[in-house]
């Protein structure tokens, strides 16, 4: 077992989220032009001219989601 995140890419967060890449897409650009009000994606980065996000940020971001809909 290792303690590197794994990184995933728009298909990977729209197959680990249940939705579609172009959903992901238009997130994406929705969060970029709300600045630091509320995003509809966990974190981001990118890397080179792709979006990235660990996994581990994803999975924390869906735990926190869940606890505020319980």
């Amino acid at each position: 077992m290792t303690n590197q995140s794994e990184v995933l890419y728009i298909a990977g967060l729209a197959k680990k989220l249940g939705r579609t890449e172009s959903a992901i897409r238009a997130a994406v650009q929705r969060d970029q032009s709300r600045g630091s009000r509320k995003k509809a994606l966990p974190p981001a980065f990118k890397l080179g001219n792709m979006w990235c996000w660990r996994e581990r940020d994803v999975d924390a971001w869906l735990a926190e989601k869940a606890d505020k809909a319980a």
